[in-house]
């Protein structure tokens, strides 16, 4: 005997489960519905919309303001004052590496300045000295030179030892690593008693204010511009944001472009690094909406009562999609034009007798049909 072989499509398991769903609560709902008087409901017709398309990426909380904060000279670590997730304030110490080689070299050209001073006054009396003597012919022309020559040399160390003065200040400015802006320690690469060379990163600062940044493939780039609006996820927490870059050069390994965003509530703090779920609107689509209020569980199965032409309540399963707003998509289970039962009575039973009124949504939308016309 040859076996046949059944296809179940989507709709064929709605029909099923339907079908099923009348077998057990059907025929003593409708006998006891036999028994009562009409119930009065709101109804709202599934009408076809224009929704945003989503797409949605993973993508990591980032901030505006990130800077990786370096020693300049280098050295021995003699204090951290952070930690990882420290908050801090612009001008907030966060360590000090080098300050003692610093200190010493501030010491040595501070010393060394007095020490140039002190020849040049010595000089600079000398050349007020000679300039007289040789003005009235009781100094040669030599001997006038020579010293005008010392004081001259004695002017320029006193200028260099100042200049070295002025860089050991710096040194030592430097050596004390400082917040650059109000932030959180995002990363912290160092402990008292390392050595670090110049230029090594040290931590990173990340400023309050948070960007959200992804990687999209070529076909989600192209339909992206600066401006439009996307959702971020965060934590179990949604936000509105913009998006503010989309960079045209692609990463030749991965082939996909950075966008970055940015949310639109001004006092959302994120968790630097942390894993977001972005959504972003890539075009618009139709869809086939009702009601959110009129989805409701029977036996465990998600449907909604129907109006049909005699005027009963008949339990529908319907497949569902996205959610926007008070609606929902219905992706499977509803035709346009039927009329669903918003907010069905705890007590309303498939093939229930009903009396109809439009929902204040639906009459609103005529409303405004009206008014088009």
């Amino acid at each position: 005997m040859r076996s046949a072989t059944i296809r179940f499509t989507p709709m064929l398991v709605l029909g099923l489960a339907s079908l099923l769903l009348a077998a057990r609560v059907g025929l003593p709902d409708r006998a006891r519905a036999a028994d009562v008087h009409p119930t009065s409901v709101q109804v709202s017709a599934a009408v076809e919309r224009s929704w945003p398309q989503f797409v949605r990426l993973p993508g990591a909380v980032s901030a505006v303001e990130l800077a990786t904060l370096a020693s300049r000279e280098g050295g021995r670590v003699t204090r951290v004052a952070v930690r990882a997730g420290s908050v801090v304030k612009a001008g907030d110490l966060i360590a000090e590496v080098g300050l003692t080689n610093a200190q010493a070299q501030l010491d040595q050209a501070q010393a060394n300045l007095a020490s140039q001073q002190a020849i040049l006054d010595e000089a600079a009396a000398s050349n007020k000295r000679y300039t007289q003597l040789y003005s009235t012919k009781a100094a040669s022309q030599q001997q006038y030179q020579s010293v005008h020559r010392s004081y001259l040399t004695a002017k320029a160390a006193v200028s260099v030892a100042r200049s070295a003065l002025s860089n050991a200040q710096n040194n030592l400015t430097y050596a004390r690593i400082k917040a650059p802006f109000a932030g959180t320690v995002a990363k912290k690469y160092i402990d008292v008693g390392d050595f670090v060379v110049g230029g090594a990163p040290l931590v990173v600062i990340a400023g309050r204010t948070p960007k959200i940044e992804a990687q999209v493939g070529p076909v989600v780039y192209a339909a992206l511009k600066p401006g439009d609006h996307a959702r971020v996820s965060v934590d179990g927490k949604t936000w509105p944001a913009v998006i503010t870059l989309t960079d045209a050069s692609a990463d030749p390994g991965t082939h996909t472009h950075l966008i970055e965003m940015r949310l639109t509530t001004a006092k959302a703090q994120l968790p630097y690094g942390a894993y977001a779920e972005v959504s972003l609107a890539t075009g618009r689509t139709k869809v086939l909406a009702v009601p959110a209020a009129a989805l409701v569980r029977r036996a465990g199965l998600l449907g909604v009562f129907v109006v049909g032409p005699k005027g009963h309540a008949n339990f529908r399963l319907v497949r569902t999609g996205a959610r926007q707003g008070d609606e929902v998509a219905v992706v499977a289970g509803l035709s346009a034009g039927e009329k669903v039962i918003v907010a069905p009575p705890p007590g309303l039973m498939n093939g229930s007798a009903v009396t109809a009124s439009a929902s204040a949504a639906q009459a609103a939308d005529k409303t405004k049909g009206a008014d088009r016309g």
